[in-house]
């Protein structure tokens, strides 16, 4: 049985970037590998079976990698608002993933809007409190960061903020007492440009998920056997025969005769 191969592009300018790709093209293997087929709960136990490991792993993954495993399989896992808002964003999704929970697609996108120079604008007047005490929360490690970092050492730092539980505290507080309903409206209002500069697309369930074969976890159906057509009987092969000298003439230019 043959296995799935991924082939992967980079452009490489010395040894140490090459040396970069492998390593992380090696994490990544790993990590698929220590994933199998578990489910965000299994994800989420096993980051915190490698808290208490005493060499801090499982599987070779640390609890930090775990987290991100399971964050990463949560963006795919249909949840309620009380579920989906109790998760920590340890990973900023990546571009073009559709999430399937609108308070996650805010969540994500409030946090790319602090990477941004200029930040993020305010929300209404009824949410403005709690939505400061977030920002509160959160900007000091945008400050740690420094504002000049590279895009990825910004990015990391908000995604390790998560992890904090004060600003998991005001997130919940803020986002916690919001419907899906309403999240939805926030969301409709920044594609429409009010939060940021971020290009932002909705989609409905059925066409964010189309194409993922949820029901099947999102493998490909096995193939069934190929049946060999029945042959065909001496008189259809030779009008095939007439049929292919037609042809032959009629693309000479000349007329069938």
């Amino acid at each position: 049985m043959r296995t799935p191969q991924i082939v992967v592009l980079a452009w490489c300018e010395s040894a140490r970037d090459l040396g970069l790709v492998k390593r992380v093209l090696t994490q990544i293997c790993a990590a698929n590998r220590a994933k199998g087929a578990l489910g965000l709960e299994r994800l989420l136990q096993r980051a915190e079976q490698a808290g208490q490991a005493a060499d801090g792993l499982v599987d070779g993954l640390d609890a930090a990698a775990w987290r991100r495993l399971a964050t990463l399989v949560s963006f795919v896992t249909p949840l309620s608002q009380a579920q989906a808002v109790r998760l920590p964003l340890h990973l900023l999704p990546p571009n073009r993933l559709r999430l399937l929970n609108p308070v996650q697609g805010l969540q994500a996108l409030v946090t790319r809007e602090l990477g941004r120079p200029d930040g993020t604008r305010r929300p209404d007047e009824g949410t403005r409190l709690d939505f400061h005490r977030f920002l509160a929360a959160m900007l000091p490690r945008c400050i740690e960061a420094g504002r000049a970092a590279e895009p990825w050492v910004l990015r990391h730092a908000l995604e390790d903020a998560w992890s904090d539980a004060r600003v998991q505290r005001c997130w919940q507080r803020f986002a916690g007492p919001l419907s899906a309903a309403q999240v939805e409206q926030l969301l409709q209002r920044c594609a429409a440009g009010a939060l940021g500069a971020a290009h932002v697309l909705l989609h409905d369930l059925a066409r964010a998920t189309e194409g993922w074969a949820l029901e099947r976890g999102g493998r490909v159906p096995a193939r069934a056997p190929r049946v060999a057509a029945p042959p065909l009987p001496g008189s259809a092969w030779a009008d095939g025969a007439k049929i292919a000298a037609l042809r032959a003439r009629t693309a000479d230019g000349h007329l069938p005769v």
